[in-house]
């Protein structure tokens, strides 16, 4: 009997075939919709801009996905976090109120300016989302009885040993059941994993934490400690 397809497999196959695209989005709509709850901070009903933005973003995702761009799941947040932030940026500038001062500089010292503070704002406000993500990451690994400073100790330091860690927190994002036992249990299913990872049981024993620090972040809000996934290695 042949293995089921991962969820990449299935979002590759169904390009093109608006029912069974329509299908897998009924079957991912509770994730959508907390997706979008988490960035808007408030419940989702039908009809809301951003809940019908996150609808559309979910088929641009699909069909903008091939294999290269890692899990599919962690693609698609990427793309409803960034369709909802245009959203609220053009809102923005439609109540934004521009003032003319005819004793201001020159307009190119006034841009040169304006680009320099914009600059400086945008690295301390991403620092200071990085610091946020950091402190609730570290407050979720608190609920596991983990530490931040475990994930580092049990980081592997070897590349290959890294690429097989991150392809078993891969499997887990790719089937619910898995991860939903690792979520409600808090222990990694390892005899499952093997069952789609030829991988040692003691090899995947002593990845146990670092594998569940990168299911945590790939599946919470955590856009920017997401950036030092690297899954490029992935062909």
């Amino acid at each position: 009997m042949s293995d089921p397809m991962t969820l990449e497999e299935r979002v590759l196959t169904i390009k093109g075939d608006p029912a069974a695209i329509e299908a897998l989005m009924r079957e991912y709509d509770p994730l959508i919709r907390s997706l979008v709850s988490r960035r808007t901070g408030k419940p989702i009903a039908d009809g809301m801009d951003e809940y019908n933005l996150a609808l559309m973003a979910f088929t641009e995702a699909l069909e903008r996905f091939d294999a290269d761009r890692g899990p599919f799941l962690v693609f698609l947040k990427l793309v409803i976090y960034s369709r909802l932030a245009q959203y609220h940026r053009s809102l923005s500038k439609e109540a934004g109120v521009i003032s003319v001062d005819f004793s201001s500089p020159s307009p190119e010292i006034l841009k040169a300016q304006n680009q320099a503070s914009q600059t400086r704002h945008a690295l301390q406000e991403d620092q200071a989302a990085l610091k946020e993500e950091i402190e609730n990451f570290k407050r979720e690994l608190g609920a596991w009885h983990l530490t931040l400073q475990d994930i580092v100790a049990h980081s592997p330091r070897h590349q290959r040993l890294r690429e097989d860690y991150m392809s078993s927190a891969r499997i887990i994002m790719d089937h619910p059941l898995l991860l939903e036992e690792l979520l409600s249990k808090k222990r990694l299913p390892i005899e499952k994993i093997r069952k789609y990872q030829k991988i040692p049981q003691k090899t995947l024993e002593r990845g146990r934490i670092y594998i569940i620090g990168l299911v945590i972040i790939l599946t919470g809000d955590y856009d920017r400690l997401q950036n030092y996934i690297d899954w490029r290695w992935q062909r």
